[in-house]
Parts: structure tokens; C-alpha cells; sequence
């Protein structure tokens, strides 16, 4: 009785529910299952700080972008700016799932690697939906 309620459990820590239903459970004890406690939520007092630090980081590298292409040593000056917007994207998909960083800088932060490159075809498309995101995380801060 103690393997198949191990296994039961077993199985819904690996998110496979279908199969509970078809392993038999004969016990008159209570099974409680406790899930992983959610990432708290920034406070609004820490978010002052960081969302508008962030944001600045994601405007400055939009900037640099947008003049990017018309440098000489584009390639150059762009892999040091792709490893800033990666450190950002990553500071952003840190954050909790329902954080304000989250919401408006994320989408930014993954547009932004793409921003700061040398592509004439894929760039400006990059940039203009890094703009929208800034616009709508000022909203927000607005």
C-alpha cells in the first residue's frame, strides 16, 4: 500500500495527474501533497529601484541600437552590446511571473538582443518593438 501512494505521489510531483487515476489507492489516512511555495512578489518599495534602473539599461542599449549600423565597427561594438542585453533579458526573466519587470521589461529584454546587432533585415523590426515595450513599462511607472 505504501509504494502505490510513493508512486501516486511520485507521479504528481511529475505532473503526469492522468495516471493517478489509475493507480488504486486503498487508504483511510489523508494524503496531503504540498506544492512548492509561489516566488514572492517584489514589494512595491524594491521594485522603485529596480524597474527604473532596468528600464534606463533597456533605453540606453535601444539607443545604441537604433545607431549601431551606421558605425564601422558595428560587429564589433555589437557583441559587447549583445552581452549587455543578455544580462538584462536575464535580470528580467528572473523576476516573478506577475512582477511588473516581468510584465513590461521582459518583453523589451528579449527584442533587445536583436535591437543591438549589425542586420539590416532583422535590426529595425527588433528596435521598433523594444520601443513599444519602453512605452508601455513608462506607462506603467506613469
Amino acid at each position: 500500500m505504501k509504494t502505490k501512494l510513493t508512486i501516486a505521489v511520485i507521479l504528481l510531483l511529475a505532473g503526469c495527474s492522468e495516471k493517478i487515476a489509475q493507480a488504486p489507492i486503498a487508504t483511510t489516512t489523508p494524503v496531503v501533497v504540498a506544492s512548492p511555495a509561489p516566488s514572492p512578489t517584489p514589494t512595491p518599495a524594491a521594485m522603485s529601484n529596480e524597474f527604473p534602473d532596468l528600464l534606463a539599461q533597456i533605453k540606453q542599449l535601444h539607443k545604441a541600437g537604433q545607431e549601431l549600423r551606421s558605425k564601422s565597427n558595428c560587429t564589433q561594438e555589437m557583441q559587447k552590446l549583445q552581452s549587455q542585453a543578455k544580462a538584462i533579458r536575464a535580470k528580467a526573466e528572473a523576476a516573478a511571473p506577475d512582477s511588473p519587470i516581468r510584465i513590461y521589461l521582459a518583453p523589451a529584454a528579449i527584442d533587445l538582443n536583436l535591437c543591438v546587432s549589425c542586420s539590416d533585415a532583422t535590426a529595425p523590426t527588433a528596435c521598433q518593438n523594444v520601443a513599444s515595450a519602453i512605452k508601455d513599462a513608462e506607462g506603467y511607472l506613469n
